[in-house]
Order: structure tokens, then sequence, then C-alpha cells
């Protein structure tokens, strides 16, 4: 009598080597792609916090509301410069603060809407003190000082301060040659005398002035814009109400 022949256990194949290598090279390129995704977001959130940053890296900014006790005091002479463009003065000098920007740089512009706010806010209380810092990186940064420059000899320095950085989304990453007209645009729409515009646009003496606020930011530690100084201290204010909270303590001391 013989007996039925047992059946071979069923063989169930691993996955082919060939198989879990391309698995393996798969699961690397989505991690790699998270990384890159990591990086670029961080990337973002830096830019959008610490400014823009001219050639030199620099750390990324921490928001804080009032100077550190160790911050050093910038020498006030250099660093406000002769002072003539302002968006509001004081008679005393117990609030100065001093802004350092680059009028095609996007957080330069995000932030212009509350220090206008603050010098309407606090006008005549305190001073508000703009200098130029066109950034290498910025190929209209120099000829947008000069344009504020020129409007500033005609009196109409904070009033060109907000429409170069109201309008920076129409100008900002056309040629040169497409943004001049949108300037001369501004310097109509604000009365200037379009022949002395032209001149002073043109001019040594402007294009000096630019150069001398440049030299200036850089001798008081300025790497990117904005950078702003209350007092001679570098303060790092990114919202209406870290400067305003901050105005009103040194006005209370």
């Amino acid at each position: 009598m013989t007996s039925a022949a047992t059946p071979a256990p069923e063989f169930s194949p691993g996955p082919h080597p060939a198989a879990l290598a391309l698995t393996a090279h798969a699961a690397r390129a989505v991690a790699r792609r998270r990384v890159i995704a990591a990086a670029a977001l961080l990337l973002a959130t830096v830019i959008s916090v610490s400014g823009c940053a001219a050639a030199k890296p620099v750390a990324p900014i921490i928001p804080t509301t009032v100077p550190s006790p160790t911050s050093p005091v910038v020498d006030r002479a250099v660093l406000e410069g002769d002072a003539h463009n302002t968006l509001t003065t004081s008679d005393d000098d117990t609030v100065t603060l001093v802004e350092y920007a680059d009028y095609q740089c996007p957080p330069c512009a995000q932030i212009s809407g509350f220090v206008e706010r603050i010098a309407s806010e606090y006008d005549g209380r305190i001073t508000i003190v703009v200098r130029n810092f066109p950034l290498e990186m910025h190929d209209k940064a120099v000829t947008a000082a000069r344009v504020a420059e020129a409007a500033g000899r005609q009196g109409k320095f904070a009033e060109m301060y907000a429409a170069l950085f109201s309008g920076q989304q129409s100008w900002k990453d056309l040629p040169e040659a497409e943004a001049l007209p949108i300037f001369a645009g501004y310097a109509a729409d604000l009365g200037l005398d379009m022949t002395r515009y032209a001149a002073d646009l043109a001019s040594p003496e402007v294009a000096a002035v630019v150069e001398k606020d440049l030299a200036d930011g850089t001798l008081s530690g300025v790497e990117g814009t904005p950078t702003i100084f209350l007092n001679g201290q570098r303060i790092n204010l990114w919202t209406y109400e870290q400067m305003k909270s901050t105005i009103d303590r040194v006005l209370s001391e």
C-alpha cells in the first residue's frame, strides 16, 4: 500500500534584489526632496525675518522689543549723518530712530507702512531719519535711492519714500529703462519740478549723498536691510506693536 505523496510546501519568493534596490533608491529620493523642501522653507523664513542680506552672509535676526544692554552704541554723528531725510522731527533727541533702507528690498517695503504710521502718530515727538543702503543684489536700488534724494531736494522725501515702497511690486523686477518712467510718474504725481528732478537724479552731488550713506552705514555695522537703530543702538523691530511699545518705554524714562 502506497501513501499519497506529501505536497511540497508552497514557496513564496521575497522581493527580487533589484526591486529592493529600486525601492531604496526611491525612498532616498523622497527623503532628499523633503530635505530640500524643508531647507527652502527655512531659507524663506530667514529672509522674511532678517531682511535683505548684503553679499556677505549674516546671521538671522531674532526679533526683540528692546535694545540689548550689551548692544554697542554707534557714533551717532556717523550713524545719522546730517539727517536731511526725515519722516518726522522733534525739538530734542529723546527718541531718534534711524532706518537704513533699500527701496528694492521686499522686507523694507513690508515695514515701511508701520514706520510711516509711527511717524504720523508721534509727529513732532520723535525723530525718524532714513538713510540709503542700496545692496548690490538689487539692480535698481541705487537709482531708487537717487530718486528719493531728488524728491527730498524739493521737500518731498517722505512722500517719495511712501511712493517707492507702496509701488515696489510694479517696478522691482523691471529693467531699469522701464522702471525710470514709473519713478518719473511718482515725481510728477508729487508735483515736482520735473526739469530739476531730472537734473538732480543725474547729478554727482546726489550720487555722492547715496555713497556717503552707504559708507556711514557700513561703518555703523549695517550689513543688510532694513536695519534700525534707536538712540544709537541697533534694535530689531519687525512689527508696529514692537516699535510702538519700545518708543513709549523710552519716552517715559
